[in-house]
Order: C-alpha cells, then sequence, then structure tokens
C-alpha cells in the first residue's frame, strides 16, 4: 500500500525547492471564466505577471530577522474563448502573498558537562518504560520498552532531558546499561518519525540497589556466660535502598524470635543457657533479595568454677616502703609539722624486717627528683632505713627527711616519681636502688601531696604502674596509699588542699581500697596524720599475713577454700575479705595451693 504524503511534506517540498533551485516563487492563480453569451470562439492572449519582491520573516530565540527574498512569477500564455459577437478579454490578475516562515520558540540551548547538545522536540514524545516500569534493580543493565507513533529513530540518553546518545535505527526494546551505582538513576529517550522530525524527551527513573542489608550483631553486655542464667544479643538490621525483606535467626541452627522494631533493632533472649558453645546466626534480605549474614560465638561454663590457684611466699615480714613527699611551694603549712607525724607510724612496722626510702615529686631534679632517693638527714651518704637502726633513731631521722627545706618543681608527679625510682633499680647494678627493693619483699608506697599527678604521659597512668611493678617482680604484694585532698572534701580543697588527688586515689584503689593489708586514702588537711600513717602502718605490716584471690569464694568466710602448704593441709584460722584471705599469723615462707569455687 502506498503511503500518503501529508500535507505538511507537500510544503516541505515545495520549500526546499525554491530555496535549492533559486526561482522565484509562484503563487496560485485562479483562472476565472470569460462570461459564455453567444457563439464562442478561443483566442489566446498572453498575460503579464509582475515580478514582486516579498519579505520574508524569521522568528528566532533572540528576536526576529526579516530577509527579502525575490519572489519571479512567470509569463503564461491565456487562452479565452469569446463568442462571434463579443470577444472579451479578462484580466488575470497574480497576487503575491507575503510568505512568512516562523519556527516554533526554543530554549536557549546549552551544552551538558559531557559536550552534548539537546534537540528541540516538535511532536508529542512517545512511551517508554524500564524494566516493564519497576521500581528498583539490582543489575545495572535494564531493559528497556519504547514505543512512538511513526518511528524511525531513537536516541537513548543517562540523563533527563535527552542530551547525549546517538541516533540510531528505532527497536520496541533495547538493552541498556544505568551510569550509576547504589542510588536512583534516569534514562531519557527523543524519537524521529518517518520525516526525521524529533520528539518531544521523555524519561524514567529506577533505583539501583546491588548492596545487601547491614548486620551489627553482638552479644549483650549483662550477659554471665553462665550455666542457667538468661542470655541476651543484641541486633541492628539497616538498608539504605530497597528496604530489608526478611530475616531470620538461629542459635545453634534453631530459630530463635528476633523480630525487629520500627528503627530495625532487637534485643534477642536466647533464654537459660547450659554449658557448652554456642553459635547465633542471623540471615537477611532486601526486596531485591539481595541477602547477607553475620554471626558470634560464645561459650557458657558451669554455674560455678573450680579454682586451683598457686602462691608462693618468699618472705615472712619484708615490706619496702617508699614515702614519695610533695616538696613544691604549696605544701608549706604541711611541711612544719611532718617530722612530729611519724611516731604512730614507726610504732606498727616494728616487728617487719622493713626498708624505707624516700624520694619526691619533682620530676626534673636529677638528684631530689626524678625518682631518685633523697639522702637521710643526718647521716652520710644514707639512702636507707632499715630495721637494725633503733626505732626512735630511725623515727627522727625520717621525720626530719620528710620535712623538706628546698622548693621543688610545682609539676608534682608521684606516680611518675614511683615508676621511675623501679626502672632506676632494673637499670642499676649498685646503690642506692639496689639496697631499698628486694625481690622477696612487698612494696609499699605512701605519696603525700596537697596536688593531683600533674602530667598524663604513659608514666604517670595509675594502671600502667601497677603493670610494671607486677611484669618487674611477678607476684609481689602491692599497696599504693594516699595522703591527698580527698574527692569530694571540698573543705580541705578551700584551704590547705591545693586540688582533688583524683589519680591517687584511683591508683589506691587498684591496690586494693578499704581491704585488709591494702590501701589507705587519708587527707592531707589532717592537723595529725598520726592516726593514718598508724592505719598505714598496720596495713603494711598485714600485708605479709595476706594472699590475693583470682575471684571470691562461695561459702563461709572462714571455711570455703582449702589450703596446702608445701602439700599437706595448713590449718591456721583465716577469713575471707573479698578479693583477700587475711591469716591469724604470718606465713611461713613456701609454696601454697587454694582450691575453692566461685560464681
Amino acid at each position: 500500500m502506498k503511503k500518503l504524503l501529508t500535507t505538511r511534506t507537500y510544503v516541505l517540498i515545495l520549500a526546499l525547492a525554491l530555496t535549492a533551485c533559486g526561482a522565484e516563487k509562484k503563487e496560485p492563480r485562479e483562472l476565472l471564466p470569460p462570461n459564455d453569451t453567444n457563439n464562442n470562439q478561443s483566442t489566446t492572449t498572453t498575460v503579464s505577471v509582475t515580478t514582486t519582491t516579498v519579505p520574508v520573516t524569521t522568528t528566532l530565540p533572540g528576536g526576529s530577522t526579516t530577509t527579502t527574498l525575490p519572489v519571479t512569477t512567470t509569463t503564461l500564455p491565456v487562452t479565452t474563448t469569446t463568442s462571434p459577437v463579443t470577444t472579451t478579454t479578462v484580466p488575470v490578475t497574480t497576487t503575491t502573498a507575503p510568505v512568512t516562515t516562523t519556527t516554533s520558540p526554543v530554549t536557549t540551548t546549552t551544552t551538558s558537562p559531557g559536550g552534548c547538545t539537546p534537540v528541540p522536540g516538535q511532536r508529542p514524545a512517545g512511551t517508554f518504560t524500564i524494566n516493564n516500569g519497576a521500581a528498583a534493580t539490582k543489575s545495572k543493565t535494564v531493559q528497556l520498552s519504547l514505543g512512538f507513533d511513526e518511528p524511525s529513530a531513537m536516541k537513548i540518553s543517562n540523563d533527563a532531558d535527552c542530551r547525549c546518545g546517538n541516533w540510531e535505527n528505532f527497536s520496541t526494546t533495547k538493552s541498556w546499561n544505568l551510569s550509576v551505582e547504589n542510588q536512583s538513576a534516569v534514562v531519557s529517550v527523543q524519537y524521529k518519525d518517518y520525516d526525521g522530525v524529533p520528539s518531544q524527551c521523555v524519561h524514567a527513573y529506577i533505583l539501583h540497589d546491588s548492596l545487601a542489608p547491614t548486620i551489627l550483631l553482638s552479644a549483650d553486655g549483662g550477659n554471665t556466660y553462665r550455666d542457667g542464667d538468661l542470655h541476651f544479643a543484641n541486633l541492628s538490621i539497616r538498608d539504605s535502598g530497597v528496604g530489608v525483606k526478611a530475616h531470620r535467626c538461629l542459635l545453634n541452627g534453631a530459630s530463635v524470635s528476633c523480630t525487629l522494631d520500627s528503627s530495625g533493632n532487637s534485643r534477642i533472649n536466647l533464654g537459660a543457657l547450659t554449658t557448652g558453645s554456642y553459635r547465633l546466626n542471623v540471615e537477611t534480605s532486601d526486596r531485591l533479595d539481595s541477602a547477607s549474614s553475620a554471626n558470634i560465638t560464645f561459650d557458657v561454663l558451669p554455674k560455678y568454677r573450680d579454682i586451683q590457684q598457686l602462691v608462693d611466699i618468699q618472705s615472712s615480714n619484708k615490706v619496702d616502703i617508699l614515702f614519695i613527699i610533695d616538696n613544691s611551694g604549696s605544701m608549706q603549712f604541711e611541711q612544719k609539722s611532718m617530722a612530729q607525724r611519724m611516731s604512730s607510724f614507726m610504732q606498727q612496722i616494728t616487728s617487719l624486717d622493713y626498708r624505707i626510702g624516700i624520694t619526691t615529686t619533682d620530676p626534673v631534679d636529677k638528684k631530689l627528683g626524678d625518682g631518685n632517693l633523697v639522702p637521710m638527714t643526718g647521716l652520710n651518704n644514707t639512702f636507707v632505713i632499715d630495721n637494725r637502726m633503733p626505732i626512735n633513731d630511725a623515727q627522727r631521722i625520717i621525720g626530719n627527711t620528710l620535712q623538706r627545706s628546698e622548693t621543688g618543681n610545682s609539676s608534682e608527679q608521684g606516680i611518675y616519681a614511683t615508676y621511675r625510682a623501679i626502672e632506676r633499680f632494673v637499670a642499676s647494678s649498685g646503690a642506692p636502688h639496689k639496697n631499698f627493693f628486694r625481690n622477696e619483699a612487698g612494696f609499699a608506697a605512701v605519696v603525700i601531696s596537697d596536688e593531683d599527678e600533674s602530667a598524663s604521659g604513659p608514666k604517670n597512668d595509675p594502671q600502667n604502674l601497677v603493670n610494671f611493678v607486677d611484669s618487674t617482680w611477678p607476684g609481689k604484694k602491692f599497696s599504693f596509699h594516699s595522703i591527698i585532698t580527698i574527692p569530694g572534701d571540698t573543705a580541705c580543697r578551700n584551704t590547705e588542699g591545693a586540688a582533688y588527688g583524683v589519680r591517687y586515689q584511683q591508683l589506691s584503689r587498684l591496690t586494693g581500697l578499704g581491704t585488709v593489708g591494702g590501701s589507705i586514702v587519708g587527707s592531707v588537711c589532717a592537723t595529725d596524720y598520726g592516726s593514718q600513717l598508724r592505719g598505714i602502718g598496720d596495713s603494711v605490716r598485714q600485708m605479709v599475713r595476706t594472699m590475693d584471690l583470682d575471684c571470691a569464694p562461695i561459702g563461709p568466710n572462714n571455711s570455703s577454700i582449702v589450703i596446702l602448704y608445701n602439700g599437706a593441709n595448713y590449718t591456721e584460722p583465716y577469713e575471707v575479705q573479698g578479693l583477700k584471705i587475711l591469716f591469724q599469723k604470718n606465713l611461713p615462707v613456701g609454696r601454697y595451693e587454694l582450691r575453692y569455687r566461685c560464681l
């Protein structure tokens, strides 16, 4: 069947012919028939048609431009029929109509970042869908469905306004690659009809999501991991794309409830678990069936633990005591009566094999600070006092040495000074530190300061000092006593206490604050340090009658532990106090085995 040419096609052909040939434009003329009265006769008359110049106005986006085009008419032979009676010449007038060429308003053309320029559409847009109108896809390759009336070509572009792409033969379907991942993607299409006239642009969106949901799974911090106790896990599932479709939770392969709340979170009740190993697995998928999983494993132990602990006692009554005294300017008030405050302390330790050394909180002075032992006042080149000296002489010399005359550095660092004193023992091969520290003795440090530790380096950290003592002397009994501005004591803080001793108190807690043979915290603002030093002395004395326990035993305080000494039952009375066992007598040197049960 032949295709009928449209009126628009004829107009286009006529315009092209006039432009290409440069011919004068002919306008249609109506030939009027002559009056037919009597006898008809034929007469040929030449009619001259005048050549007229026609202005042509072209309308453009920026305004209109008038161009003068010559239009030439051709002389035509006109035959008229006249009767024998009268011959009438009918004038034929050719009127040249003004020819106006008008273009549709077009938005000013801009070039896209990729150098693409959109083609103005003149025909209505066709139809277009991605993956048959699906809202989302997890593949970058999609299928396009295309439709247009009288189609001859199409141009597909990864933008919303048909800027880019290349013209190609029309097809009702097309496989296409999206230009973005895991976000909303746009594709646009423009068509041409059989006459090459472009259509308006049409576009469609689809969400690309190839990412599976993310899972955060952790065991609950309150779990005991003991037989028969309830255990929990914390779950969070997130999907920023199409959303979570399904999930399930399996404990050792068996399903457990893990319903998500509106925020995607769940606290999973795993139930009362018995002794054994467990694996909790979570599986989930999104609405495009992208799947992910996560798991945690843990062990549930028996309700009670059977403990077998070995303890070596190397000395029955040896204790090395290090005083770290604040000699800065702010301690002038406390320094005045320091010597008078030592009597109560010395009376408590007379039964011990003790050694006493003194250093200052000054971290800079290489003679009187930085962990160096200061010389004992009134003695020649003596840095350590021991139990061989008469008690009254020892009390006087130590009191006078503690009462410092110099003004030390204002950056008080008692923890640092203790750390450096141990380092000097490890590094040196002789006096005075080798004459002070004994491998088999307990170690008691006593800081007296109205300030807190003023620096924050590794050697100023309380836990680091505890670890350093243990690595230098594994199993050594260690206590850190603090006479300080006790945190929260506002009366002291507003008088002689320059700053709360927060880190000194923390170190005392780490070394058994409040336990038998543990650390003591006292106030630097007390009018007499006697009672506080007496308490410290008593605690130092009790150090040699204690053992540290790995956990709190279950059972009576006086019979929950079976104690073996060198392989035989040890029947001396004792009492359990927290994580310590206190004996009524000093412990003989030797190896002990402790058997007990803990939660």
